[in-house]
């Protein structure tokens, strides 16, 4: 399964995962997939555990298929660059984790999927 290399002219699911690590802090990944998000989930969640041998406690916050997938993530990204969580350890999609209020990033995320139909 190619869970996460989605191809430029497909219709992917822009999401929002939250995490909260063991130290309490919570972290927000916002990335692009071309299947289920739950299985998306997953396999960041089981590459975390090779690289820190814990489970955080992780959340699904939104999912939607969008057009410009590539687009919107990084419109997002670069958005909130000024909140980007730097792990000690490389694990799949560490580069897009943010420490940032959720409210704001949800609030942004609905206001650029706003029309946008929901899976």
């Amino acid at each position: 399964m190619n869970v996460g290399k989605p191809n430029a002219k497909d219709q992917c699911t822009l999401y929002v995962m939250k995490f909260i690590l063991d130290d309490g802090r919570t972290v927000h990944k916002i990335g692009i997939t071309c299947v289920n998000p739950v299985d998306r989930m997953l396999q960041v969640l089981r590459s975390f555990f090779m690289a820190y041998r814990y489970m955080p406690r992780a959340s699904i916050k939104r999912f939607r298929k969008v057009d410009n997938h590539f687009g919107k993530e990084t419109e997002l990204h670069h958005e909130f660059a000024g909140y980007k969580c730097v792990f000690d350890k490389v694990f799949d999609g560490h580069t897009e984790c943010f420490e940032v209020d959720e409210a704001l990033i949800l609030a942004r995320y609905d206001e650029m999927c706003s029309g946008v139909s929901s899976c």
